[in-house]
């Protein structure tokens, strides 16, 4: 326990040293389809061979499970030394939502932090080749907490429009002021929309990243992700995200 502060913070680094990588997929803007591309990997993962388990870190807008086609009324269970993770699909998942169902969850910022710890100290992963943080929009408490244990790749998510793309940049300088390796920003065309090739140009101007992925529109997204299915539309631009993040 050498160098740990305090025996919350020993749990937490006891819970996750099953995990032999951590992925986060972050946007500095809601509503841009992050926890659509973090199940897409989830289930091609899955498809692939590769074991993977999913932290659905957004406390307020947690959807992860419901994107997974899971009822609200289905919960977690106890066992010794904390909560098993619900396996749907195939992937572990770990969620407040399992907790409190469909109930809102007003909180501030402390306790945001302590209910993140919380579920990063009582979560039995067990061993994973990948753990996917499905990350809260934004710049603040939830991310700092998290980036403090779970170090890896950032993915960041943004749609092709000029008020996402702004946000995104900015949400890039701030990881990558934190020293997290951005191999990749994935454009998530939600709505079917042209790509205006400005905007793209901009985006690699002032974010320079490896490597830029297009997910095309699928009018059947959520259909097939609430049955565990992959639309073969998405399918080798997936691929070409988890290579970038290996």
């Amino acid at each position: 326990m050498s160098g740990v502060k305090d025996y919350k913070e020993y749990m937490i680094l006891d819970k996750l040293r099953g995990i032999k990588r951590a992925v986060l997929i972050g946007s500095g803007k809601g509503g841009v389809g992050k926890s659509t591309i973090t199940a897409l990997l989830g289930l091609r993962m899955r498809n692939l061979g590769i074991s993977v388990g999913i932290l659905d870190a957004d406390l307020h807008g947690s959807s992860i499970p419901y994107i997974l086609g899971m009822s609200s009324e289905v919960g977690v269970e106890a066992v010794k030394g904390g909560f098993k993770p619900l396996e749907i699909h195939g992937i572990k998942v770990m969620s407040l939502r399992m907790f409190v169902g469909d109930r809102p969850v007003p909180l501030r910022g402390e306790r945001k932090k302590e209910v993140l710890k919380y579920l990063l100290s009582m979560t039995l992963w067990g061993t994973l080749d990948y753990l996917l943080i499905d990350l809260p929009p934004g710049m603040g408490d939830e991310q700092l907490t998290l980036m403090k244990y779970l170090k890896g790749p950032h993915v960041v998510v943004t749609i092709p429009t000029k008020t996402s793309i702004d946000v995104s940049l900015r949400y890039f300088k701030f990881v990558n002021d934190l020293g997290f390796n951005i191999p990749v920003i994935v454009i998530n065309n939600l709505v079917n929309s042209t790509i205006d090739d400005e905007l793209l140009t901009k985006l690699r101007k002032v974010a320079p990243v490896g490597k830029y992925i297009i997910i095309p529109y699928c009018s059947e997204i959520e259909y097939s992700l609430s049955t565990g299915t992959i639309p073969k539309i998405v399918i080798e631009p997936i691929d070409n995200l988890i290579d970038c993040i290996r």
